[in-house]
């Protein structure tokens, strides 16, 4: 069930911040630090029996309050849970490579989520402030994706308290706890079908890697930077 979100009506019981790293610019610096500790930042929060997840961003914390953005599974409607440690090569610029290393903890269902979450995902990666300044424009991180119909996974890179007390918290509500998993995906590897080029494109722009989806455009379609772009806004809007 996807409900709307504030704050007072969340029973939390044990609550995920974000830890901040490396800032990008010094113009976001203070911007970041404030919503970092503001009641709108967790992730997710286990009651007596069901957690919530948050899949807004605390860096999109301006959005409307009353937006929905809080998905909530009882704990009997959960198989398993496990970490995952992902290691991506994505496109960089100029033609170059970059590495990247996250974390995700897990979320396996008994049944389908049905097309209502995903739909709710797919609209907040779409959603625009259009009363907002410069400074507070929306932000592609997007820490909640589904991997499929019965299978959802939080970014816990930086996040505090660590994935393994998560963990432990979901074991005691007596959820099967599963072996760590790690995986690999190269972006940069050439790909002569163009429905799995997209599907490729796509797979970026949905965990928030829209700079990388970028230059996976540029370089295997030959498009210039606004025309890669445009094909991108395209290509989501599917």
């Amino acid at each position: 069930m996807i409900k709307g979100y504030t704050s007072e009506k969340v029973p939390l019981v044990a609550l995920l911040a974000v830890g901040l790293g490396g800032v990008l610019a010094v113009l976001l610096t203070t911007s970041m630090l404030r919503r970092a500790f503001q009641p709108t930042n967790w992730l997710f929060a286990l009651g007596p029996d069901r957690l919530w997840i948050k899949y807004r961003s605390y860096l999109n914390s301006h959005f409307p309050a009353e937006d929905l953005q809080i998905v909530e599974f009882r704990y009997d409607e959960i198989e398993s849970a496990g970490l995952i440690r992902r290691v991506e090569k994505v496109p960089g610029q100029k033609g170059r490579s970059t590495t990247k290393y996250s974390r995700h903890i897990e979320i396996v269902a008994h049944h389908p989520f049905g097309v209502e979450l995903s739909e709710a995902l797919q609209l907040e990666r779409s959603k625009k402030d259009s009363t907002a300044s410069r400074i507070k424009s929306q932000s592609a991180h997007y820490p909640v994706q589904l991997k499929d119909d019965k299978t959802l996974r939080m970014c816990v890179t930086d996040i505090r308290p660590g994935q393994k007390t998560a963990l432990g918290e979901l074991k005691i509500h007596r959820i099967a706890v599963v072996a760590e998993k790690r995986e690999s995906d190269d972006f940069t590897k050439p790909l002569k079908d163009k429905q799995e080029m997209e599907g490729r494109i796509v797979a970026l722009v949905e965990k928030g890697d829209t700079a990388s989806a970028v230059h996976l455009v540029r370089q295997h379609f030959g498009m210039g930077l606004t025309e890669a772009k445009q094909f991108i806004d395209e290509l989501s809007a599917r």
